[in-house]
């Protein structure tokens, strides 16, 4: 587990603010695509930090994170463990500063993704696969998408915007002062969430001259480079290992990676580590 960050007292203070996509927030997305991987500790610390936002948050106006411990019935180290599994999975950035009231950690929360972002992302639908099962994975897909229709086959008769609008040529050129100094209110914070956070040791090339003398396909090896990435951040599996492993879970028939063995191997073989994200990694 990840050490936690002695500078966090139950004295230092936080503050509670929106990243200006929280718009996108699902509630159900949370609950049923990323509490199975947060756990419970996790879980409970977004909702108590959403029940405390401030609007128009001013960071003398802050308040001590005992609040937090008293409310989640948890110790400084569950708080901070529970913090980083958040920031892991793109649901909050953390930010800390000092003034002459003390430390104060100011907590942005972020969006959830959409069913279908979280399961194109390979991290995180690994992990979720790993926790409930297939069957239950299988199920929430097929519940994300129950209300959609096929319409590739049907002739498409939406009409755009100016079929309906007329707007002034000069209007959209010049915009109104009024406009572009509301847009700037908008331009606090444009990082994104999860996808830059998590950082890979694993020397690819490393791996490639490991398997060199194999009759395996270098190009299906690369093209599934993401997926023994993230193989190797979710179980902490090096180059000799994970050579080992897609030996095992290559076809002797056409030597194409059986990417659905691989993660059958791992998972049958190997638990779950924790994962670092870069700010982690430099503490």
């Amino acid at each position: 587990m990840v050490d936690y960050n002695s500078s966090l007292s139950p004295q230092t203070g936080f503050l509670v603010c929106l990243s200006n996509r929280f718009s996108t927030f699902s509630a159900d997305v949370l609950v049923n695509l990323y509490q199975p991987i947060l756990g419970s500790q996790a879980f409970g610390l977004f909702y108590a930090l959403k029940s405390n936002l401030s609007k128009h948050p001013v960071i003398s106006n802050r308040t001590a994170h005992s609040h937090l411990l008293t409310r989640l019935n948890i110790d400084v180290k569950q708080l901070y463990q529970a913090r980083i599994r958040l920031e892991a999975l793109g649901l909050v950035r953390s930010f800390e500063t000092s003034d002459q009231l003390g430390d104060v950690v100011v907590y942005e929360l972020q969006p959830t993704l959409t069913p279908q972002q979280f399961i194109d992302d390979d991290l995180l639908s690994v992990l979720l696969l790993e926790a409930i099962g297939e069957q239950s994975f299988a199920d929430l897909v097929n519940d994300s998408i129950a209300y959609q229709y096929d319409t590739v086959s049907l002739q498409a008769v939406t009409k755009n915007f100016f079929d309906s609008y007329h707007i002034n040529q000069n209007d959209v050129t010049k915009l109104p002062d009024t406009i572009r100094e509301s847009r700037q209110k908008f331009e606090v914070s444009n990082a994104n969430e999860h996808g830059s956070l998590i950082k890979s040791d694993f020397d690819f090339k490393l791996l490639l001259q490991l398997l060199s003398s194999q009759p395996i396909d270098t190009k299906d090896l690369t093209a599934n480079r993401q997926l023994i990435e993230n193989e190797h951040l979710i179980y902490g599996i090096d180059e000799p290992q994970m050579a080992r492993l897609i030996m095992q879970a290559t076809s002797l028939t056409n030597n194409q990676l059986d990417k659905k063995q691989l993660k059958h191997l791992i998972s049958a073989s190997y638990q779950q580590v924790p994962i670092k994200t870069d700010e982690q990694v430099k503490k």
